[in-house]
């Protein structure tokens, strides 16, 4: 498998780790608030309210989470 054109092997698979989410056609919906839902990508960061904060803010996510109860 190639990414880049470079053989996966050539990386390291931590870095590969971070950098890829899973998408299921068939989902679960849970009851997270906003910082749950934008912190469960970066799990270890789920308490860093400037990373949350920046996050929301490039996805666009700021305006409606303001709007939230």
């Amino acid at each position: 498998m190639l990414i880049d054109g470079r053989d996966v092997r050539e990386y390291d698979p931590d870095v590969l780790r971070n950098e890829y989410g899973v998408l299921f056609q068939d989902y679960v919906s849970y009851q997270f608030n906003a910082r749950e839902n934008i912190g469960v990508g970066r799990i270890e960061r789920l308490d860093d309210t400037p990373a949350i904060a920046e996050a929301a803010a490039k996805s666009g996510a700021s305006s409606i989470i303001e709007r939230l109860p």
